[in-house]
Order: structure tokens, then sequence, then C-alpha cells
């Protein structure tokens, strides 16, 4: 996911200037070039945590299955809609949230997430590469 060409003091104002009924999602999207679900989203967003909704974490956020679970849960019965999750919850983004229900609907087991892993994976395996392609050149020198 791409990050927002938009501060979070931006977002913000975005956000107030709709919430204060300035214009329509709409025509405050059209003045900024955002999508008009992306001005309610943000103001839902803006309603719920404030200027902390648009703070920018380092990288990836860690969810637990247990997290995930609830979250789905409370889209599938009914008691809060995708927006209003994502809004209270601190979610990053809607698709977040739908590729978490996609895979409950689907009987996938939801895991927990750890954003360091594929980093600390994608090392061993470089490592393990280099190593490989040593030994080669060892062995055709010899």
């Amino acid at each position: 996911m791409s990050r927002s060409p938009f501060s979070p003091e931006e977002r913000a104002r975005i956000a107030q200037e709709y919430l204060d009924g300035k214009g329509s999602s709409y025509k405050i999207a059209r003045k900024y070039g955002i999508h008009n679900d992306t001005v309610r989203q943000w103001a839902q967003r803006y309603a719920e945590q404030g200027i902390l909704a648009f703070e920018r974490g380092n990288g990836n956020t860690k969810y637990s299955k247990e997290f995930k679970t609830e979250c789905v849960k409370l889209y599938l019965t009914g008691r809060m809609s995708l927006n209003e999750i994502v809004a209270e919850y601190n979610i990053s983004n809607h698709s977040v949230l739908l590729c978490w229900i996609k895979k409950y609907t689907s009987n996938k087991e939801l895991e927990d997430y750890d954003p360091h892993r594929e980093v600390y994976m994608a090392e061993a395996r470089r490592h393990d590469k280099k190593g490989i392609a040593g030994d080669a050149v060892q062995v055709l020198m010899l």
C-alpha cells in the first residue's frame, strides 16, 4: 500500500472541512484530487481518534489473530460497518479488513502477523544463496 501524499495535518484539515459541512465529500474530493470515499473515511477516523488517526508508524502494524477475528466478527454480525471498525480500531486501511473477512469466510485461519519476520526470512534466503554460490565457485576452482 502506498503512502498518502498528504501529511497528517493536511488530512486532518480536509477531514475537518467535511465535518464542518463546508462541502460535500464530492466537492471536497474534487478540490484536493482525491476520491470522495477517502474524504468520508478520513472524516470518520478523525472524528474517532483526532490527529492520531493519521500518524504514520514505522512500517507495518502487528495484528494478532484474536484481534483480526474480533474485527471480522463485529462486521459479520452487523454490529459495526467496515468503515466504523477501521476507524475505531485504527486499522491501516479498509482493504486490510476486507482481506481478513475473505480469509475468515473461506474457512482459512487468520494468523498473527509479525511484520519483521519477512525481512528476516528474505535476509536468510540471501545468505543461503550466497553460501550455495560460494560453495559452487570453490568446487569449480578445485
